[in-house]
């Protein structure tokens, strides 16, 4: 309970820490020889659980949706990192994916 965000806020955040994750995410560290500087992340990504089926679609959207759960954080790296420079908040305007291979699922862990 932060006094700074407003009862509504307090309770917004409260309610979406208390759902479940919709995906897992896992770090990992910047490859040797980078500049800490250089706006690169790398991470494994998956959904929660187990999706039923062999349906592409199912997986494609979940690889968009947790396309966009993440990376923009390093987009503060040259600026010094996220703990650096706080936004009020993050998000993502609009991206767009091609999908070269359906061979894959979303529930089993990727890199990105």
């Amino acid at each position: 309970d932060n006094p700074r965000f407003s009862s509504r806020m307090r309770e917004f955040y409260r309610q979406t820490l208390a759902r479940p994750a919709r995906a897992e995410r896992r770090s990992v560290p910047r490859p040797a020889g980078v500049d800490p500087m250089e706006p690169v992340e790398f991470y494994w990504t998956r959904v929660s659980g187990r999706l039923s089926g062999n349906h592409s679609e199912i997986h494609l959207i979940c690889l968009a949706y947790m396309s966009d759960m993440g990376m923009l954080s390093c987009a503060y790296a040259p600026f010094g990192g996220i703990s650096a420079q706080h936004p009020s908040m993050l998000v993502s305007l609009d991206h767009s994916m091609w999908f070269h291979s359906t061979d894959f699922r979303a529930d089993d862990w990727l890199l990105f």
